[in-house]
């Protein structure tokens, strides 16, 4: 007779092991949980199918033959390995995880939700490790395909369709200036002064065009680039010294200008607010670990669910949070 695999079922695997590890028939059955009867015709089937009488009674039990020694080895590793594979999934725990996680992510989302997520994880996974990272906006695509990021926080128009995106917070710009800045009158900016100062530009694709310009060109009008940086930071110490002028996240500006000495005005342009995403691979969604992790994020981004207004009130900008 040929041996097919089709012919093996798993329960002849397992009474091959019951058989082996007890040496009896009896014993067999009461490991295996079935009558005696069923184990002797598992027995008999298997003898059939591998052409090989497999255990021989001797006086100490049933002894294995030589083609039994041989086989054991393989038929105990792969139901080891079938085992291993329909375990339950054990629970992610935060608390004893050593997972590092890695999150893409522009100075100003950091600025804006890495200290609340890294004291949260401080405090539910202190063994976890966290690694920030900073991206090219078109290789967010690649990265997160290739199972590098766990997550990229940005402002993302055009997903790519690999990537779940969750919206986090929506945001405005605010123009900010040194203080006593001459320009700056009652917490606002004329038109024609904003489009006559000196303006400096964030951008790390090596353009001089900004949201802004846009807005301006609708209408007939432009304003003055004097200097690009590709840090926010660049830009507002720059400000905080010069009589040149910006345009910042309103986050950005509620937290570091006061203590940076600016005034903060209020756009002479109608910008409309943009969202904050996040962008994490679709292949994650049944990783506990990896969605523990969005979950600090989004936890983080709702403490932002009121936007700074330009005169440092808050008016609410309720986004939904969820995958």
């Amino acid at each position: 007779m040929v041996m097919r695999l089709a012919d093996f079922d798993l329960n002849l695997l397992l009474a091959f092991e019951a058989l082996l590890a007890e040496r009896s028939v009896t014993r067999a059955a009461r490991r295996l949980g079935i009558g005696q009867p069923a184990t002797s015709a598992a027995l008999a089937r298997l003898r059939v199918l591998l052409n090989d009488r497999l255990f021989l009674r001797a006086p100490d039990g049933m002894r294995p033959t030589p083609r039994a020694v041989e086989i054991a080895p393989g038929i105990a590793a792969a139901l080891a390995e079938l085992r291993r594979t329909l375990a339950p999934v054990a629970r992610f725990d935060p608390a004893v995880t050593t997972r590092r996680f890695a999150l893409a992510s522009t100075d100003y989302t950091s600025l804006v939700l890495l200290p609340a997520v890294a004291a949260a994880m401080a405090r539910a996974a202190p063994e976890a490790r966290l690694q920030v990272l900073g991206y090219a906006k078109d290789d967010v695509p690649a990265l997160l395909a290739g199972g590098t990021l766990d997550a990229a926080l940005g402002v993302f128009p055009d997903p790519p369709g690999s990537a779940v995106a969750t919206p986090l917070f929506a945001e405005t710009f605010v123009g900010v200036a040194r203080a006593a800045h001459p320009a700056v009158v009652d917490g606002a900016m004329s038109l024609p002064a904003f489009c006559t100062a000196a303006h400096v530009l964030v951008t790390t694709r090596r353009d001089r065009v900004g949201e802004i310009d846009a807005v301006l060109a609708a209408q007939g009008r432009a304003r003055r680039i004097a200097l690009t940086v590709p840090h926010m930071l660049a830009l507002l110490a720059v400000v905080a010294q010069s009589d040149l002028v910006g345009t910042v996240p309103a986050r950005v500006a509620a937290r570091l200008a006061p203590a940076m000495g600016l005034a903060v005005f209020r756009l002479p342009v109608a910008v409309a607010t943009w969202r904050v995403t996040m962008l994490w691979p679709a292949a994650a969604r049944d990783d506990q670990a990896a969605a523990w992790f969005r979950g600090v994020v989004r936890a983080a981004a709702a403490l932002e669910a009121t936007l700074p207004d330009q005169s440092g009130g808050t008016a609410t900008q309720p986004v939904p949070l969820r995958e």
